[in-house]
């Protein structure tokens, strides 16, 4: 198959990372055990038979979570996803109200909800949305790629909520956001702290 370029690159082509990926999360799962959780972010590129193909490729038990593997604006199409797979879904991260939380949440599409304080109009609508997710046991594992701000923001809800699960950061080598700020946040973990 032909590869795109761009710059003299190659074009990522989220087909043909299905067989690859679903090869290496298998073989991290049996090397890191059951424990630590694992969880990979498609963010909307895979339709919704390229999401059921990565899913059954591997063992049950090897992914924790699935965060937006296809386009989300159909619920139905995630329904249909679901019936095809035994992976966790994370959904919500460029929603904006809780109407439109509403469908993946009372439908039971999602399982781990994705909400952007930011993204929904800060912290009342996150409660709101947060209450709806804890009345179907959903738990909330908020987008957080806006710095700090923000992170201060899912930090007050997730200590608010009794169905916070996790949060994400985004902070790597290469992308310093000040999230990893001991004065801000003490207790915070290094990547040095982790084996990827």
């Amino acid at each position: 198959m032909a590869r795109g370029q761009l710059d003299g690159q190659p074009l990522y082509e989220p087909r043909e990372s299905i067989g690859l990926t679903a090869q290496w999360l298998t073989q991290l799962r049996q090397e890191i055990g059951p424990e630590p959780v694992i969880g990979i972010d498609y963010h909307h590129r895979l339709s919704v038979a390229e999401a059921a193909s990565f899913c059954q490729r591997m063992p049950a038990g090897t992914l924790d979570f699935l965060e937006e593997p296809i386009r989300d604006e159909t619920p139905e199409a995630y329904e249909s996803l679901r019936t095809m797979i035994n992976v966790p879904l994370a959904i919500g991260e460029e929603f904006s109200s809780k109407w439109t939380f509403l469908p993946y949440i009372e439908r039971g599409i999602t399982n781990f909800v994705r909400l952007d304080v930011c993204n929904v109009g800060g912290l009342t609508e996150s409660m709101k949305i947060a209450s709806m997710a804890e009345s179907h046991y959903i738990d909330l594992m908020p987008h957080n790629p806006l710095g700090v701000i923000c992170t201060a923001a899912s930090t007050h809800l997730a200590a608010a909520v009794p169905n916070f699960s996790w949060l994400e950061i985004r902070e790597s080598p290469t992308e310093q956001h000040g999230t990893t700020m001991k004065i801000c946040f003490p207790l915070n973990h290094s990547e040095r702290d982790h084996v990827f």
